[in-house]
């Protein structure tokens, strides 16, 4: 079960940033997003599934200050999109909830 938690927070980060303003946001936002879409798994999940999503080309991260910031790249826009699978992140259907 908590795979699959994983797998989907990292399916809705990737569509938070999809939709933000620059396709980029920080941590903050980012967990005020997981929690509006009941994924929220605390500071630590966030870093973590940012870290996967960097790892695997979908985001770029840096610091500002304490806060890690991400900005979503073609890859991970195209899987935010549904075009393309990503490793440890499902393939975002039609009706996406997020």
């Amino acid at each position: 079960m908590q795979q699959i938690l994983s797998d989907e927070r990292r399916l809705a980060v990737l569509r938070c940033l999809w939709r933000s303003p620059g396709y980029c946001a920080n941590e903050e936002m980012i967990g005020k997003y997981l929690r509006q879409v009941a994924l929220y798994g605390g500071s630590e999940a966030t870093r973590s599934a940012l870290d996967h999503l960097d790892r695997v080309g979908a985001v770029r991260t840096r610091m500002h200050l304490t806060l890690m910031v991400a900005e979503l790249t073609r890859r991970g826009a195209e899987a935010a999109e549904g075009c393309t699978e990503l490793e440890g992140v499902p393939k975002a259907g039609v009706d996406c909830p997020y």
